[in-house]
């Protein structure tokens, strides 16, 4: 084998592995995750998050127990208080720590990076 084609071999490799690393990995054994109904006495519903991704000034803004805006679209999600742990469709899981004061996504949106959101508790 020529050094070149070794060298374009272990690219080929090296890239296959740092790809598979970003995205999420589901058990297909293992059931989907079903979301309690939407919680009307919800934590997360009249609160604003915001992230500086650097492009941009991200708002996520959760208005009743079913919508959240994102900037200026509204999107389903779901939450489960007991689990701190929500979807919002199309944007990607999220967990919340501490005393509800951040929001981490693993995977925003499509990208190949998460998101750290910090909630804004001035009023709406």
């Amino acid at each position: 084998m020529s050094a070149i084609r070794k060298k374009i071999t272990v690219c080929i490799a090296l890239a296959a592995l740092l790809c598979a690393g970003c995205w999420e990995q589901i058990d297909p054994r293992e059931p989907p995750y079903n979301w309690p109904a939407p919680d009307p006495d919800s934590p997360l519903i009249s609160t604003k998050w915001r992230w500086d991704s650097g492009w941009e000034n991200a708002v996520l803004h959760f208005g009743t127990a079913q919508t959240v805006w994102y900037n200026e679209d509204a999107y389903d999600y779901f939450f489960d208080k007991a689990i701190r742990r929500g979807e919002i469709v199309h944007i990607g899981i999220f967990t919340i720590t501490g005393n509800y004061d951040t929001m981490d996504f693993s995977q925003w949106k499509s990208y190949p990076h998460g998101a750290h959101f910090i909630r804004n508790h001035e009023q709406p």
